[in-house]
Protein backbone atom coordinates (compact mmCIF):
# COMPACT_ATOMS: atom_id res chain seq x y z
CA UNK A 1 0.00 0.00 0.00
CA UNK A 2 1.24 3.18 -0.60
CA UNK A 3 0.74 5.13 2.82
CA UNK A 4 0.45 8.69 1.02
CA UNK A 5 -2.65 7.81 -1.20
CA UNK A 6 -4.28 5.78 1.99
CA UNK A 7 -3.87 8.84 4.07
CA UNK A 8 -5.04 11.39 1.85
CA UNK A 9 -8.09 8.89 0.85
CA UNK A 10 -9.32 8.44 4.18
CA UNK A 11 -8.67 11.71 5.52
CA UNK A 12 -10.17 11.93 9.30
CA UNK A 13 -11.15 8.33 9.93
CA UNK A 14 -6.63 7.38 10.67
CA UNK A 15 -6.90 7.88 14.20
CA UNK A 16 -3.16 6.25 14.56
CA UNK A 17 -0.38 5.97 13.00
CA UNK A 18 3.14 4.06 13.20
CA UNK A 19 6.52 5.26 11.69
CA UNK A 20 8.61 2.60 10.79
CA UNK A 21 10.40 2.26 6.94
CA UNK A 22 10.99 -0.16 4.57
CA UNK A 23 14.19 -1.04 2.52
CA UNK A 24 14.04 -3.44 -0.60
CA UNK A 25 16.64 -5.44 -2.11
CA UNK A 26 16.74 -5.32 -5.68
CA UNK A 27 18.29 -8.54 -6.76
CA UNK A 28 16.78 -10.67 -4.35
CA UNK A 29 13.26 -9.18 -4.46
CA UNK A 30 13.32 -9.91 -8.44
CA UNK A 31 14.46 -13.60 -7.10
CA UNK A 32 12.29 -14.29 -4.44
CA UNK A 33 9.69 -11.65 -4.59
CA UNK A 34 7.53 -9.50 -2.08
CA UNK A 35 5.89 -12.72 -0.13
CA UNK A 36 9.52 -14.62 0.55
CA UNK A 37 8.33 -17.35 2.90
CA UNK A 38 10.95 -17.30 4.73
CA UNK A 39 10.72 -13.77 6.32
CA UNK A 40 12.65 -12.19 8.39
CA UNK A 41 15.37 -14.27 8.48
CA UNK A 42 17.91 -14.65 7.32
CA UNK A 43 17.99 -10.58 7.15
CA UNK A 44 20.45 -9.96 4.56
CA UNK A 45 18.74 -12.43 2.31
CA UNK A 46 15.57 -10.93 2.42
CA UNK A 47 13.70 -9.12 -0.38
CA UNK A 48 12.69 -6.35 1.62
CA UNK A 49 13.66 -5.39 5.26
CA UNK A 50 12.16 -2.93 8.05
CA UNK A 51 14.04 -0.36 8.24
CA UNK A 52 14.71 2.94 10.84
CA UNK A 53 12.43 5.99 9.02
CA UNK A 54 14.91 7.19 6.80
CA UNK A 55 16.95 4.62 5.96
CA UNK A 56 14.34 3.34 3.40
CA UNK A 57 12.83 7.19 2.39
CA UNK A 58 14.01 10.60 2.73
CA UNK A 59 13.28 13.31 4.92
CA UNK A 60 11.44 14.39 1.90
CA UNK A 61 8.99 11.67 1.47
CA UNK A 62 8.46 11.45 4.96
CA UNK A 63 7.27 15.02 4.84
CA UNK A 64 5.13 14.85 2.11
CA UNK A 65 3.53 11.56 4.32
CA UNK A 66 3.09 13.92 7.29
CA UNK A 67 1.29 16.71 5.04
CA UNK A 68 -0.94 13.40 3.62
CA UNK A 69 -1.85 12.94 7.38
CA UNK A 70 -2.58 16.61 8.16
CA UNK A 71 -6.41 16.55 8.17
CA UNK A 72 -6.40 13.05 9.94
CA UNK A 73 -7.05 12.48 13.62
CA UNK A 74 -3.29 11.41 14.34
CA UNK A 75 -1.60 13.49 17.10
CA UNK A 76 0.78 11.27 18.52
CA UNK A 77 3.77 9.79 16.11
CA UNK A 78 4.80 6.20 17.23
CA UNK A 79 8.15 4.86 16.18
CA UNK A 80 7.89 1.18 15.63
CA UNK A 81 11.26 0.16 15.59
CA UNK A 82 11.95 -3.28 13.49
CA UNK A 83 15.37 -2.18 11.44
CA UNK A 84 17.45 -6.01 11.84
CA UNK A 85 20.74 -4.49 11.29
CA UNK A 86 20.55 -1.08 13.58
CA UNK A 87 20.10 -1.64 17.47
CA UNK A 88 17.38 0.71 18.72
CA UNK A 89 19.68 2.99 20.89
CA UNK A 90 20.70 4.26 17.68
CA UNK A 91 17.45 3.65 15.21
CA UNK A 92 15.51 5.46 17.74
CA UNK A 93 17.00 8.23 18.28
CA UNK A 94 17.73 8.77 14.54
CA UNK A 95 14.03 8.20 13.36
CA UNK A 96 13.06 11.28 16.29
CA UNK A 97 15.06 13.59 14.65
CA UNK A 98 14.13 12.60 11.03
CA UNK A 99 10.58 12.59 12.10
CA UNK A 100 10.82 16.13 13.57
CA UNK A 101 12.04 17.41 10.80
CA UNK A 102 9.39 16.40 8.67
CA UNK A 103 6.64 17.45 10.58
CA UNK A 104 8.06 20.76 11.07
CA UNK A 105 8.48 20.75 7.15
CA UNK A 106 5.41 19.67 6.67
CA UNK A 107 3.65 22.30 9.56
CA UNK A 108 5.45 25.30 7.42
CA UNK A 109 3.84 24.16 4.47
CA UNK A 110 0.49 23.87 5.84
CA UNK A 111 0.39 26.79 7.77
Amino acid sequence: MDGHKVAERLGRLVGHSYRKDTVFHTDSLALNGLLDRRWPKPAEQMPWNFAVPGRGHDVAWWTALMRSLASSRVRVVSIEHEDPFVPPEIGIPEAARLLSTSIEAAQEVTT
